[in-house]
């Protein structure tokens, strides 16, 4: 092979690799109307962080607002709040917030699918920097609660002004329901980790939600 073909040939193989869609762009489905949202739970179902040790904290109410920054990925810069929260038989809550009252730190998102045949779509969430998601008090026992956490798009891939969202565990204390992001086990993306007395444990939140679009559908892909 003369060296000018050998250097048309790579050219052509170059330029087909950079035709071909990013890589990343196979594991995360699309939104592109993206929409500003807000974020509450559905009726009187209670949302429940458990810990593989046993330990559970409960809350009533859980709400929110976000945006997006791209058709895959944005934010809910003031946290979510949880409402009605108690463990250990006292009521828990963050430094600054009304008794009862968890507020999260600054969230990042990233849609996601949850198993490998792209066919369950579903969101990341992690604190938008470092590892922490939340800290709080128990009366005078201090909680921690850090990593990332996956929730199932209920309705699928379907074009929708309210979106239900699931969190779940397998039924296990600090056992997730989805612990990856496209099946692959190489890859976790569902790592939370609660903090207490000095010992960390894995952890899980059993809880739905609606994401509600102000009334505007979205327009939704499964790519």
């Amino acid at each position: 092979m003369s060296k000018k073909f050998m250097v048309l040939a790579l050219a052509a193989v170059s330029a087909a690799m950079f035709a071909l869609p990013a890589v990343a762009s196979a594991g995360e489905w699309e939104n592109t109307t993206k929409s500003p949202f807000t974020v509450s739970n559905e009726g009187a179902t209670p949302i429940v962080l458990t810990a593989s040790n046993g330990d559970t904290v409960t809350c009533t109410g859980v709400s929110g607002a976000g945006t997006w920054s791209t058709n895959k990925h944005g934010t809910i810069p003031k946290g979510l709040d949880f409402t009605g929260c108690s463990a250990f038989g006292f009521s828990c809550s963050t430094s600054g917030s009304p008794a009862g009252t968890i507020t999260t730190n600054a969230l990042t998102f990233t849609t996601v699918y949850l198993n490998s045949g792209k066919t369950t779509p579903g969101i990341t969430l992690k604190p938008n920097s470092g590892e922490t998601f939340v800290s709080f008090n128990c009366f005078i026992l201090p909680v921690t609660v850090h990593g990332s956490i996956n929730g199932h798009i209920e309705t699928g891939c379907t074009d929708s002004a309210n979106v239900p969202l699931e969190f779940a565990s397998t039924g296990t204390h600090g056992s997730v329901k989805w612990p990856y992001n496209t099946g692959n086990s190489a890859e976790p993306f569902d790592d939370l980790r609660v903090t207490k007395s000095g010992s960390t444990f894995t952890g899980s939140m059993d809880a739905t939600g609606t994401v509600n679009f102000g009334g505007v559908t979205q327009d939704i892909h499964c790519v």
